[in-house]
Order: C-alpha cells, then structure tokens, then sequence
C-alpha cells in the first residue's frame, strides 16, 4: 500500500481543493470534474489518467479494507494517505500465518506464580521446624532464585527465550521435589501397617496380582516400562502445544501441572511414610523381573527423596499432566484419552511393583483432579 499511496500523491494534490469545495464524493466522481473543467491547475492526459486510476482504485480498496481496523485522519485522502498511527497500519498490512515463536505478554504466568509461592513455602517451612541453619539459607535461596528467574523471563520475551521460559519452568518441577529431602527423618507414620494389609487385600485376596501375572512377564514388563515413562510426560505434553501451534495456552497446562505436582509436594512433609519395598522388603515383591524393573529401582535408590510417598508425586505429576493438556488441548481428545490410559497404568505400575501403597496413588490423583478444577478458577481472576 506504500507504493500505492506514492504513485497516487500527484493525483491526491489536485484533487484535494475539490474536495473541500464540494464534500465528501467518490473517487470517480472527482476525476469526472477535473476532466470538465477548464480552471485546472495542473493538465492530465487522457492516457496518464487511464495508467492512475486502476492504481488509485486499488489502492482505495485496500485502504477501505485496513481503515475498519486502523483510524486515519480526517484528510487523509488530500494529504497522500498518510494515517496518524503508521506504525500500527504496517503491522496490520504485514499480518501472516501465527509464527512459532512469537512475543507473548510481558507478566509472570501463573504457574511462575506458583513455583515462587511454594519455594517460598518451603523455605518458611524449615524456618518453622527450626531446621540446620545451612539449610534455611539455601531454602531462601532457591526462593530468591526462582523469583528472580521468572522476573527476568516476563521482562525478557525476545526470540528463543520465550522457549527456554517454557522449558525452565518444566524444569523447577524436580527441584521442588528434590528439596523435599529437608524433611527426610526416621520418623514414619503408623498408617503404613494398616496400608501394607489394604495392599494384601488388593494383590492376593483381589486377585490382582495373579491378573497382572496371567501372561507370565508380559504384562508387568509394560507396567515397568510405563512407569519408567512416567518422566517424560510432561515434556511429552509441552511439546504437543509446539506441534499443534497452541503456545499460547502454555499456562493452561503449566497451571494446572504445577498446582498438582507441587500441590502434592506441599503435602508430604505432614505424612512422612516409606516406600513398602523398603518398609517391608520381600513381601508382596513381584514374581517376575526384568531390566525394566532394575532401572527403576536405580533411579529410585539414586534420585528418590526418603521423606514420604504420599501423596504419590509420580501418580500425581501423570494425571495432572493429563489433565493440563486437556484444559490446553480439549480438542485433540484421541491424545488426552491415551495419556489417561497411561497415567492410570502408571498407578497400577506403582501398586504392584510394591513403589507405592494404593493408598498413595489414589491421594495423588485426587490432587491432580483437585488441581485441573482450581485451574479454570485461578484463570478467571488472575
């Protein structure tokens, strides 16, 4: 359209003064008087009028088409189409397809909300139980950290760094978790006696033990690779916002992830209890292993906190997972019902392989299910 508006100039200048003679009239009707009359100050040819009124009238088309969107001023016609904010008429003439990266809006997220809210929690929590003075200092540090970081990340929204503001969120979940180790003690709750005898209802007077184990090593081999799985989805369910191009509803999942995993999190240092194959060792143990099963149990023996198994954080981080990418991706629901489907093997996995009590993982799915509802109302007034 600029290149409209230069080649229109010469003709917008003799036209102008009859404009503000006769009103408001179109374009041809304009042309028609200064063809008719005899007092023009400037001669056109027939032949230089055909070559500029084909461009003139494209040019008047496209200005009808952005003046709906952008205002211009009153004499734009007369002063060469020039519209008091060009700035904001290049970036609607120059709109495309939504690109992948792309600024977003300059606030802390909710779920930055979130990450500083509980690491702050944490820390004022070793401050309570009067823990070792090194760690009170390094609980409040990580808090400043973490504030600090996501301070840095609404302020800073240029290019890649939008997608590394992404990731480093995701990245603060094991964090949270890890630091939990605070409150590891060798106290353990009483429960976990009545737990272990509600286990041996479920897997031997249930029968779901000899269900599982029905197709010899089979089917406990792909609960022991689910479980193994359960790490990567919640970069599994931020990287199909990536392919769907919904970036934009990145906070939607974060929120509700966030508020499930850490919600969880936040709970266990009221519940210290330990994993049933440590608690009681040998019993109830799966007949079959497999590779599978030695990974987690190194993962576990190497990277598990002792302060507690419920809430169970990993039942709890697969179904809040889920539930982020239904609240952010409720049309790709073939993809949400699979995720279901995995986090509730993943529950199984935990049951059987004797990682948790049934007990746990049902605690922390009702704190991923408690966490997608809190999710729509924290959206609504935040």
């Amino acid at each position: 359209m600029a290149a409209c508006s230069g080649k229109l100039r010469p003709l917008t200048t003799i036209i102008g003064n009859h404009e503000e003679r006769s009103g408001k009239a179109t374009l041809g009707e304009l042309i028609q008087r200064l063809l008719n009359s005899s007092s023009s100050r400037v001669a056109i040819s027939e032949a230089d009028l055909d070559r500029r009124v084909p461009v003139a009238r494209n040019c008047e088309d496209d200005i009808n088409a952005v003046s709906s969107r952008t205002p211009f001023s009153p004499g734009y016609l007369a002063n060469g189409l020039k519209p008091m904010h060009a700035h904001r008429t290049a970036a609607i003439a120059n709109e495309g397809p939504r690109p992948l990266i792309r600024t977003l809006p300059t606030r802390l997220r909710t779920g930055e909300k979130l990450l500083i809210v509980y690491f702050s929690y944490i820390a004022l929590l070793t401050v309570i139980r009067l823990h070792p003075l090194t760690q009170i200092v390094l609980a409040w540090s990580l808090a400043v950290v973490v504030a600090t970081l996501a301070w840095v990340a609404a302020h800073d929204t240029r290019g890649w760094r939008t997608v590394l503001r992404d990731w480093t969120t995701l990245a603060l979940i094991p964090v949270a978790y890890w630091e939990l180790q605070f409150f590891a003690s060798d106290r353990v709750l009483g429960w976990q006696n009545t737990w272990i005898l509600w286990d041996q209802h479920l897997l031997h007077d249930g029968r779901l033990a000899a269900a599982i184990e029905i197709l010899g090593p089979c089917i406990p081999f792909i609960l022991e690779t689910t479980y193994l799985c359960l790490y990567a989805i919640p970069s599994f369910c931020l990287a199909a916002l990536y392919v769907y191009g919904r970036r934009d509803r990145i906070d939607r999942l974060m929120t509700t992830l966030l508020l499930g995993a850490l919600g969880a999190y936040a709970l266990m240092p009221y519940f210290p209890s330990t994993s049933p194959r440590l608690a009681f060792p040998g019993s109830d143990l799966p007949h079959f292993t497999s590779f599978v099963r030695t990974m987690n149990v190194w993962v576990l023996d190497r990277f598990d906190i002792s302060t507690s198994v419920f809430p169970s954080g990993h039942v709890a981080v697969a179904f809040a997972s889920t539930f982020g990418l239904l609240r952010a991706l409720p049309e790709k629901r073939w993809l949400v019902y699979c995720l279901f489907a995995m986090s509730t093997v993943v529950y199984v996995a935990t049951v059987y392989s004797r990682y948790h009590y049934a007990v746990d993982g049902l605690a922390g799915a009702a704190v991923a299910m408690l966490a997608w509802r809190t999710s729509y109302f924290l959206e609504q007034h935040t």
